[in-house]
């Protein structure tokens, strides 16, 4: 079994899933889940989802080839079932990652084959609504207090507003071989800028989909600081789920 955990806008691989000193990925996971193998994804994601148009493309596909790169490393041949945990737009590296894999089938064959479900936190999923997604960007942009990159960042990622939204409008058309979706929603507002990623954006509404309310908000969501906390129980409650299917 393999975790990969992938951050999203202004993340890093480890603080984003870091409070309190303590990275559950790293100090509680493995205890409740010895045999697996756990893996955090860092990338530039202000190149990813700013810049130019082949941003997101280009980091989906490294992360595909480290994927690769690990599995032949610790002789994964055999199926090895793989969990994805995505936090925010994170989830849309993934997604892309994915649609790569179908598309270059012949390479990532062993990909699209062992990953077995998705965790999505605070995720958007809307299609191709640009005004929609036009508005969540600059929601995130307020909540990660981007200073003085804000702007340019921000019309940046509102000319990838199309982009966002095929690369959900694709997952969904090929979600129906994942074994389980988890998509968790925030329930708390940021300071700044209320519910980021609401209800109707979070949930797909896909069969094998489950949608759980998280009682944080968009930046807390993927924190926990111990093993008994309310939160981190109920997030390994659905990876335990997933495991024990897989």
């Amino acid at each position: 079994l393999s975790i990969v955990a992938v951050h999203g806008l202004n993340g890093k691989a480890y603080k984003t899933w870091a409070q309190d000193g303590k990275l559950w990925l790293a100090d509680f996971l493995p205890l409740d889940i010895p045999y697996a193998r756990i893996f955090t994804y860092g990338y530039n994601s202000r190149v990813a989802f700013a810049g130019s148009a082949s941003g997101v493309d280009d980091h989906s596909r490294t992360l595909l080839e480290r994927l690769m790169a690990k599995r032949r490393q610790f002789g994964h041949t055999e199926k090895r079932p793989l969990l994805f945990i995505c936090h925010s737009l994170g989830g849309v590296i993934v997604k892309r990652a994915l649609a790569i894999a179908h598309e270059r089938s012949r390479r990532y064959s062993s990909i699209t084959r062992d990953t077995f479900g998705i965790m999505f936190l605070g995720t958007p999923h809307r299609g191709s609504d640009t005004a929609y997604w036009g508005n969540l960007l600059g929601k995130l942009a307020d909540v990660l207090t981007l200073g003085s990159i804000r702007t340019q960042l921000l019309e940046d990622l509102k000319r990838k507003s199309a982009m966002l939204g095929a690369t959900c409008t694709q997952f969904i058309e090929r979600s129906e071989s994942l074994h389980r979706i988890f998509s968790i929603y925030e329930r708390q507002p940021t300071k700044r800028s209320g519910l980021i990623v609401e209800e109707d954006s979070a949930v797909i509404g896909l069969p094998n989909e489950i949608p759980i309310p998280i009682e944080a908000d968009h930046r807390s969501m993927c924190k926990f600081s111990n093993m008994r906390n309310e939160k981190y129980q109920m997030v390994l409650d659905c990876i335990v789920e997933m495991v024990e299917n897989a």
